[in-house]
């Protein structure tokens, strides 16, 4: 059985948005930085693996790996004077380092200024599934089909595993203690700045290899590709799916990438369409006057230099139209669960408890808050309103000056 190359398509850019959006949530999510320039990390990343595959004719981990690290080392620069700032500054502190990343590489030489960088070796060639289908004669097996696929699944299963076991280390829990409560960590010893910037290093790292994926996945590298609207995009996919909850951000990043693609096809559809051009065509005859004054029913049946339309209606429609409808989904998902899928759930466990119970609690389920108090011992009363032979008492000896 052959793997479409629709379907392969679909499940690569499912992988590259699991890394992005993954990796967004370390900083975003599990750190609780408000940050906006992950595109910008995702550029640096894949420009530098586009000129050491194309121009240097590097292998894939090599220049995959090189590209991350670079956006590492861009994140460090950047992030350890930016993080300092909290909220709506850092948001707008790293929206422009986002920015100032992609006008460089828009007036750099080496990247192909504003043109990009375009005849980049294809996914197949650097997964050597050119070269089997070379020594095959042609023919490609079934197995070298699933290269490139099953090579972007270890990169994704490398990104998970690294962050989720980043954040269940004691690092982790300090990385989500300044998230909780950023003044009650650096109380309780935690160096905050470290720990964020930690946070936003490693996060660089694979946003870079996310990148370096996509710009191969097209096979041109241009700097309008990540700007603001691709962070925001990703920004959508960890919302979703709940913002701190790694296994959230993998379901979203797939399942929108999955409803995104449907929404398109659904779109351009000759059903949708001819609907969008006889909404369109209705409303120019209103707009026209022709129902009102000329009494004609049919936009062909205007007279001679009315009946143009001044819109195109198939401009108004593929486009806009697929993307309103995911934007109209995506609010109708929030008003219902603000918190997102999972909120700071993890999906593993519903199935596995990452805290042993105790042996005489009865599981998890049944497990009770302690009692204050034993059942055997009396319960300790205050009396805040005497008997009256008591107040009786102590009214006549205030009254004679009796003292005990």
């Amino acid at each position: 059985m052959e793997l479409s190359p629709y379907i392969e398509g679909l499940m690569i850019l499912m992988g590259i948005n699991i890394i992005a959006a993954v990796s967004y949530n370390l900083i975003n999510g599990s750190t609780g930085q408000f940050s906006l320039g992950h595109a910008g990390f995702m550029a640096v990343g894949g420009f530098t693996a586009a000129i050491l595959t194309r121009d240097h004719q590097w292998g894939l981990v090599p220049a995959f790996l090189v590209g991350g690290i670079s956006a590492g080392f861009i994140g460090l620069l950047v992030g350890w004077p930016t993080l300092r700032l909290k909220g709506d500054y850092l948001a707008i502190a790293t929206l422009g380092v986002g920015e100032i990343i992609r006008v460089v590489i828009t007036n750099l030489k080496i990247t192909g200024a504003a043109q990009g960088l375009a005849g980049l070796p294809s996914l197949r060639k650097l997964t050597g599934v050119t070269a089997i289908q070379e020594q095959h004669g042609g023919t490609l097996p079934v197995w070298a089909q699933l290269l490139p696929l099953v090579t972007l699944s270890l990169f994704v299963i490398v990104t998970v595993v690294v962050i989720w076991n980043l954040l269940h280390s004691a690092r982790g829990r300090a990385i989500v203690s300044v998230r909780e409560d950023e003044i009650a960590a650096e109380a309780m010893g935690v160096n905050t700045t470290y720990h964020k910037v930690l946070a936003f290093v490693i996060g660089s790292f694979f946003a870079g290899l996310a990148g370096a994926w996509q710009v191969h996945n097209t096979g041109v590298a241009a700097a309008e590709e990540f700007n603001l609207f691709r962070t925001v995009e990703l920004l959508i996919f960890i919302v979703f799916g709940g913002l701190g909850s790694t296994s959230g951000a993998i379901i979203a990043a797939a399942g929108l990438t999955w409803l995104s693609e449907q929404l398109k096809d659904w779109t351009n559809s000759e059903m949708v369409k001819s609907a969008a051009v006889w909404v369109a065509a209705q409303w120019e005859l209103v707009r026209l006057g022709a129902y009102r004054t000329l009494g004609v029913w049919n936009v062909n049946n205007l007279p001679a230099g009315s009946n143009g339309l001044p819109v195109d209606p198939y401009l108004l429609i593929p486009g806009p139209l697929w993307k309103a409808i995911f934007s109209l989904l995506l609010i109708v998902i929030m008003l219902v669960r603000p918190k997102g899928l999972l909120g700071t759930w993890e999906l593993p466990y519903l199935f596995w408890r990452p805290y042993p119970a105790p042996p005489d609690a009865g599981g998890w389920q049944n497990l009770e808050e302690p009692a204050l108090h034993s059942t055997q011992d009396p319960p300790i009363t205050v009396d805040l309103h005497p008997s009256n032979e008591e107040s009786t008492d102590a009214q006549r000896r205030h009254e004679t000056g009796e003292h005990r």
